[in-house]
């Protein structure tokens, strides 16, 4: 009953959550948690990690780790990892590799690709949590993936599953007759890569039947026309997101990362939950950005359609590099400063870029979301919201590293050929974009991140 109340205490936000918790852990504290099952450990560590406070449950459950399953380890994994509680991690590293031996997730392939899907949620949190906290050796690694691997393997090894979501001749005609299509960028087996132009939605599983007012030109459409069922499943169940590894909002534009088959969606998987996927952004914002300006380090939680930074909200990490500042003058306008960023999202929080720039008090140029007050002027010299992810970085399954790159559009090329650059370095990063037209995705790309660019990700921390 008292993990109950904690449990309920976590779907409240703010202080009343946080109190209600805490009065429930001191009855426990009072009754001994030596008395809990492992499931009412794992749940009240789950509880206290959804608010962010500190869980006495946490030693008791390491002390208990060896009678866990896999779900009752990676709540107590997932509490540990943002509490910054390494000793209990360190603890829990080799039941995991234990009981990781001991599982066989092969057989449920039989039940079909979503219940195995289900089933794989506790080892990809294990990943997350140990690779958050620096702590995810190659040993545990290896315990924690071959097994998503195997299943994976298995699932393809079977004759054309269920879970396949239909494509309507209506939506077929809108995805072929648009102007700007998405297109296929880069193919290795099991996986692809595909830009997706403005206006298209990537649509999900939790997006679907969104009601008349959602956008007609989804991903799921061009995927499903594009690669046959038999040979790319994944992309054809709605339960699995249509094989879509990252969402990227509507207006912007960019890369795409697609699993085809199983085993490349729980290689994929694996790869973005132990923080291996890079994704780079070029973003223009409004005012001139500090230059030393590296990271963006503040927690998000979410108002319906809105991101904010909030205390106790989710961790979001951003790595951010100033590329240029520039002036924006459309005739009859005061000018207005900008900057020119190269981001790299460590975490990956709705509306993550956009909301942390709002609260940097530098939000992306033409956003008419997160900065409606100057949207209007925005309109005027840029077409839309001014951000782009142009590379992609992964492993494919055979483990060797793997790059996709797209140019800037020309629709933003051009909004950028309409500043100014206040110096020299500016003036020669807005040449360089602008000379980045045409040709194939590998020929051109935005100047590579500087410094702190690169291999910022490395080694920095988030919570899933």
């Amino acid at each position: 009953e008292l993990c109950c109340v904690a449990w309920a205490a976590a779907s409240l936000s703010g202080r009343s959550g946080k109190e209600l918790c805490t009065a429930a852990v001191a009855v426990a504290a009072c009754r001994r948690f030596l008395t809990f099952e492992c499931r009412q450990l794992a749940a009240l560590c789950w509880a206290h990690a959804h608010l962010a406070t500190r869980a006495p449950a946490l030693h008791e459950a390491v002390a208990r780790a060896r009678e866990f399953g896999m779900r009752e380890l990676a709540a107590v994994a997932w509490c540990a990892a943002p509490l910054q509680e390494e000793g209990v991690l360190a603890s829990l590293r080799g039941p995991c590799i234990e009981r990781a031996a001991l599982e066989d997730l092969t057989p449920l392939a039989s039940r079909g690709p979503v219940t195995a899907s289900e089933a794989s949620l506790p080892w990809l949190q294990l990943g997350w949590s140990f690779s958050a906290a620096q702590q995810l050796s190659s040993t545990l690694s290896g315990a924690l993936e071959w097994p998503l691997r195997q299943l994976g393997r298995a699932l393809d090894s079977l004759p054309a599953t269920t879970g396949t979501h239909a494509v309507d001749a209506a939506s077929l005609q809108a995805t072929t007759g648009s102007a700007l299509s998405p297109r296929v960028v880069l193919r290795c087996p099991g996986m692809a890569v595909v830009h997706k132009p403005p206006d298209w939605e990537v649509d999900t599983a939790a997006s679907a039947g969104s009601g008349p007012s959602a956008p007609t030109l989804k991903i799921s459409h061009f995927l499903r026309q594009v690669f046959d069922a038999a040979r790319a499943p994944v992309v054809h169940c709605r339960q699995l997101d249509y094989g879509l590894l990252h969402r990227l909002d509507t207006p912007s534009s960019g890369l795409l990362l697609v699993a085809l088959r199983y085993e490349a969606l729980f290689a994929l998987r694996w790869q973005r939950d132990t923080f291996a996927i890079g994704r780079d952004y070029v973003v223009l914002c409004h005012g001139h950005v500090p230059a030393d300006l590296s990271k963006i380090d503040a927690p998000l939680g979410s108002t319906g359609a809105r991101s904010e930074v909030r205390k106790g909200g989710r961790v979001a990490l951003t790595h951010c590099d100033v590329a240029g500042h520039f002036l924006a003058a459309p005739q009859g306008l005061r000018p207005a400063p900008v900057s020119l960023l190269r981001m790299r999202p460590r975490t990956g929080r709705q509306h993550q870029i956009r909301a942390h720039l709002r609260y940097l008090g530098h939000p992306v140029v033409c956003d008419g979301r997160y900065a409606p007050d100057c949207f209007g002027d925005d309109r005027r010299w840029c077409p839309r919201n001014f951000i782009h992810r142009w590379r992609l970085t992964f492993h494919d399954l055979r483990g060797g590293a793997r790059e996709a790159r797209e140019p800037l559009p020309r629709d933003l090329r051009e909004a950028l050929a309409r500043l100014s650059p206040r110096d020299p370095a500016s003036a020669a990063v807005a040449r360089e974009l602008a000379g980045a037209a045409g040709g194939d995705s590998e020929g051109h790309r935005p100047p590579a991140p500087r410094c702190r660019a690169e291999g910022l990700c490395k080694g920095s921390e988030g919570k899933k």
